[in-house]
């Protein structure tokens, strides 16, 4: 594993992704990945996930594009395809789905 500032790290860039600075959000995201892994890449899928607010309707969502689509799902978009060409992809996608589980029900009991 890997130090907190890059968790972080990745979940500030997450949080503040917007479709003026999405070039430079996703070189910084790339690096991370290439640096640290597949558990950054878990990570980062997993902060996509959760970032994703779907009841929200594109119209009423300023972050939306023209098209209707959030940066953070065409990031996740990316990122799952991405992933598809790996030999671990199920382990990749299940990892992320898992640590978004456990904190969805930490969130609750607490």
């Amino acid at each position: 594993m890997f130090a907190s500032p890059v968790l972080w790290k990745i979940r500030e860039v997450v949080r503040n992704l917007t479709k003026e600075n999405i070039k430079s959000s996703v070189a910084e995201l790339n690096q991370l990945v290439g640096m640290y892994g597949n558990d950054a890449k878990i990570f980062l899928i997993h902060c996509l996930l959760e970032a994703l607010d779907l009841s929200i309707p594109p119209q009423k969502e300023s972050k939306w594009d023209s098209a209707g689509r959030s940066p953070r799902l065409l990031l996740l978009q990316h990122e799952i395809t991405q992933s598809a060409n790996s030999s671990n992809f199920v382990s990749i996608i299940c990892q992320a789905l898992e640590r978004s589980g456990r904190e969805a029900l930490s969130n609750i009991e607490n």
